[in-house]
């Protein structure tokens, strides 16, 4: 199986043109990326330095010298830690009011409960009952009268 010369030439100029598109593909690729990369590091340049600018103003702000904080940031610093103490304070008492809120919820009486001893009370009416005491006095009250006459 001879292939002719023509042929094989055809073929080979054929892998040859897509080998060509395929690099031109790839160098358009990393044009790209260098083009990317030039526009990340200007980015990450402009960010340093607004990074930087806002470090020194915070730094003017804070600072009186090299590493030495002025005394309005420790009276800051004592404010902010001495509020975190009150709120944690706070937030116990909030949490103990809230436990005997719960505990007062359930020792009193729901209204079912009250309306239920309302209706015991009405049904008896216990103002009306006397003890055997009274009963007795009350016989030997009317005993008295009744001998006495």
């Amino acid at each position: 199986m001879a292939i002719s010369v023509e042929a094989f030439m055809e073929d080979v100029n054929k892998d040859i043109k897509a080998l060509n598109a395929t690099i031109l593909i790839i160098s358009q690729k990393m044009k790209a990326l260098v083009q990317n990369e030039k526009i990340l590091g200007r980015n990450l340049l402009v960010l340093n330095k607004k990074i930087k600018d806002m470090q020194d103003q915070a730094g003017a702000r804070i600072e009186t010298g090299p590493g030495m904080p002025s005394e309005q940031a420790k009276e800051i610093q004592a404010s902010v830690i001495a509020l975190k103490a009150q709120s944690d304070k706070n937030s116990e008492a909030i949490q103990e009011l809230g436990e005997l809120i719960e505990k007062t919820r359930a020792q009193v009486p729901k209204t079912e409960e009250i309306k239920e001893l309302k209706y015991i009370i009405d049904t008896i009416n216990p103002l009306e009952f006397i003890t055997f005491r009274q009963i007795d006095e009350i016989i030997e009250k009317k005993l008295k009268e009744k001998l006495g006459k």
